[in-house]
């Protein structure tokens, strides 16, 4: 149910976002932002941002499915790799510059900006402990790297949640940033509190070992 919902939730966003590449013009956002779309870099940014994000939403949503990890695995590879690729080059460079625009005056741009270093450095951190063959740590960084991407879902909740309940538009907006961000990265930690401090490594260590009968080298590396 959690899955179907996220997958709701991600078409949703996908389909509201594709405005931003076939007809910018009608884009409320872009509309609000009329001083900052100006400047040739920020639409720019703002196109590979959209880009980014789609691809990162995307590609993610089969990922955490054991199942597909067994079954076919070079599809998980080859979705991790989009994913990875799609958030460290595209996504979190345009954020950045996209969040010196934002809206809420330092608490807003710092906000954006918090986001996308967590985003960059946990993604960065799962692929490096794939390179390394370490796919429990993988399996942990990619679930916060998840966390943060998704944050992109739960600021459109909490902020829709801020206009029910008659806030200011700035305050709302502000708190839900924020709370998107700390209570994805709390949720997450829950997360992997619960699937892996109490268990033993075992059951990665079969896919470990399953993964690596499709790799190169075959070079096992510690699990940590």
């Amino acid at each position: 149910m959690l899955w179907l919902g996220l997958a709701g939730l991600t078409g949703l966003i996908v389909v509201n976002s594709l405005g931003y590449l076939t007809d910018p013009a009608k884009m409320f956002f872009l509309l609000e932002k009329s001083e900052a779309a100006r400047h040739v870099v920020w639409r720019y940014a703002l196109t590979m941002h959209v880009t980014g994000g789609l691809l990162c939403l995307a590609s993610a949503l089969l990922q955490f499915s054991r199942g597909m990890l067994r079954r076919w695995p070079a599809a998980h590879r080859w979705l991790g790799r989009i994913y990875a690729a799609a958030t460290l080059c595209v996504l979190c460079p345009s954020g950045f510059v996209l969040a010196i625009f934002a809206k809420g005056g330092w608490a807003g741009v710092t906000g954006f900006l918090v986001l996308g270093v967590l985003t960059f450095w946990t993604t960065l951190q799962g692929v490096r402990t794939i390179l390394r063959r370490n796919m429990r740590a993988h399996a942990i960084w990619m679930i916060r790297s998840f966390a943060m991407t998704t944050s992109a879902i739960t600021f459109r909740i909490w902020h829709a949640g801020t206009q029910m309940t008659n806030w200011d538009y700035e305050a709302g907006y502000l708190a839900a940033l924020w709370l998107s961000i700390a209570g994805n990265a709390l949720v997450a930690e829950l997360v992997i509190q619960r699937k892996f401090s109490n268990k033993p490594h075992r059951s990665y260590e079969i896919h470990r070992h399953r993964a690596h009968q499709h790799l190169r080298g075959h070079v096992d590396f510690p699990v940590h």
